[in-house]
C-alpha cells in the first residue's frame, strides 16, 4: 500500500474476531501450495519507513531503515502465533537497497533478514514484500512499472539479490513478492505482465524453487485475472497469485483523507444496517463543515449522492463479496491453478477519527469477517492490513 493510503488497523473485539477468523469452518483440504499458510497480517513500519542522512556516511551510505530497534513491533511473533496468524507480509522499502552502494546494500539486506527471522523461529512464514513507501527523485513505483530502462535494470538486479538471499531458507518458509501495487497510472496489464515476467525469470536463475507472488496492475482483482498462459509461465508450480481487496471502497475508504472519500459518513455495511438518506445527510453535513468553495461543495455533494445511491442500489453485503471471490476462484480453475495459491495480500476498512463510531466499528467487523469467511470457503489465504504501531487491539 502506498504511504498516501496508510490505513490504521481496523476491526475490533479481538476475541470475537479470533473466534470467527481461526475457528473451524475453513475450506476442505486443498491441493498442495508452495506457501502453505492461510491467516496473515501485514507488518508495515520499520522496514518501509526510512531514515535519510544529510550527507553520505561512511562507505557512502545515504539512507537506512528505522528497524525494530527504533520502531518496535506492538506485538511479538509469539503473541501473533498465539492469536492464530501463520504468516506475515513483511513490507520492505526497496529505495535504500537501490540508492546505497555495495557493501551497504548487503548490510541493509542483512538488517531486513534480522527483522523477519524471529517470525520464522516462531513458526510464522514470511512474505518478503518489496513495497515502495516514500517519494524519491529516481526510484519509485512509477519508474519501475513504466519500464524506465536504467531504473528497471537496477530493480531487476535488486530482485535477484533479494531472491539469492531468500533461497537459503527451507522451501515454503519464505516467499518473495516482486512489487506491491504496481502503479496503474503508468502500467497497462500487458506492459506490467511483460516486466513481471522478466523479474520472475531473474529470480528463477538464482532461486528455482522460491515461492514468488505475482499480481496485476495495482494488485486489483480484475488486473490479476488478466494473468494467463499467454503472458505468464503458469507451469511454474511455485508461483502464487495475489490481489488486494477493498470493495466497496465507498465503505472501506470513508473518512480517508484522500479526495472526496474524506467527506463520506455513515456508509453502512451491510446496507440493510443503515439508510441512504442518513448517509447523504451526514455526508452533506461533513462537506458543509469543511467550508469548501461553493462550486466545489456542489460538485462533491453531487458526486457523493451518485455514489451513495449506487452503493445502496447494489445492496452491498456478503453476496457481493462472494461473487467477486467466486470470479477469482473460477479464474484459477480455468487456468489450472489451485485456489490455495491465491492470497488476498491486503484487506481492511479504514478507521478514521471522523467515522469512528460504534455503528461503523460493527460494520467494519462484519466486513472483515465476511471477507475472511469468503476467502477461506474458497481455499484462499488472506493478510489483514495491518499490525498497529502501538499496543492497541489489532483488530480495532
Amino acid at each position: 500500500m502506498p504511504a498516501s493510503r496508510w490505513r490504521s488497523s481496523v476491526g475490533g473485539l479481538l476475541a470475537a474476531f479470533v473466534f470467527v477468523a481461526f475457528g473451524g469452518g475453513g475450506a476442505s483440504a486443498a491441493p498442495a501450495t508452495p506457501f502453505p499458510a492461510k491467516h496473515g497480517i501485514n507488518v508495515a513500519g520499520p522496514y518501509v519507513r526510512t531514515v535519510n542522512f544529510p550527507y553520505p556516511q561512511a562507505g557512502g551510505q545515504v539512507s537506512d531503515y528505522l528497524t525494530f530497534a527504533k520502531a518496535p513491533a506492538a506485538y511479538s511473533p509469539a503473541e501473533l502465533k498465539a492469536m492464530g496468524f501463520d504468516f506475515v507480509r513483511f513490507a520492505v522499502n526497496p529505495v535504500p537497497l537501490l540508492e546505497n552502494p555495495q557493501p551497504i546494500r548487503a548490510k541493509l539486506l542483512s538488517e531486513t533478514e534480522a527483522g523477519f527471522e524471529p517470525y520464522l523461529s516462531h513458526g510464522i512464514r514470511v512474505i518478503y514484500d518489496l513495497h515502495f513507501w516514500t517519494s524519491h527523485p529516481l526510484y519509485t513505483n512509477q519508474t519501475v512499472t513504466s519500464g524506465s530502462p536504467g531504473v528497471f535494470a537496477a530493480y531487476k538486479a535488486l530482485v535477484s539479490d533479494v531472491a539469492t538471499r531468500l533461497a537459503k531458507y527451507p522451501t515454503g518458509q519464505v516467499a518473495l513478492e516482486l512489487l506491491n501495487e504496481p502503479n496503474n497510472t503508468v502500467c497497462s496489464a500487458p506492459r506490467w505482465l511483460q516486466l513481471q515476467g522478466e523479474l520472475v525469470r531473474a529470480v528463477r536463475q538464482v532461486a528455482p524453487k522460491l515461492p514468488i507472488l505475482v499480481t496485476g496492475c495495482n494488485d486489483l482483482l480484475d488486473a490479476t485475472a488478466a494473468i494467463n498462459a499467454s503472458n505468464t509461465d503458469l507451469r511454474d508450480p511455485n508461483l502464487m497469485f495475489t490481489f488486494h481487496y477493498y470493495d466497496a471502497v465507498l465503505f472501506t475508504e470513508q473518512g480517508q483523507k484522500v479526495g472526496n472519500y474524506a467527506y463520506l459518513r455513515d456508509i453502512p455495511y451491510p446496507v440493510n444496517t443503515g439508510s441512504e438518506q442518513s448517509a447523504r445527510d451526514q455526508t452533506n453535513a461533513a462537506i458543509d463543515t469543511a467550508r469548501l468553495p461553493f462550486t466545489a461543495s456542489i460538485s462533491v455533494k453531487l458526486w457523493a449522492a451518485k455514489q451513495i445511491h449506487w452503493y445502496f442500489h447494489n445492496n452491498w453485503g456478503r453476496a457481493y463479496i462472494d461473487k467477486r471471490l467466486d470470479f477469482m476462484a473460477q479464474w484459477a480453475r480455468n487456468n489450472g491453478i489451485s485456489p490455495s495459491r491465491l492470497i488476498i495480500g491486503e484487506f481492511a476498512a479504514v478507521n478514521e477519527f471522523p467515522t469512528d463510531t460504534p455503528a461503523h466499528l460493527r460494520g467494519r467487523l462484519a466486513w472483515d469477517n465476511d471477507v475472511k469467511a469468503a476467502a477461506e470457503a474458497r481455499g484462499m489465504a488472506w493478510a489483514f492490513w495491518n499490525l498497529p504501531p502501538t499496543r492497541t487491539p489489532i483488530f480495532r
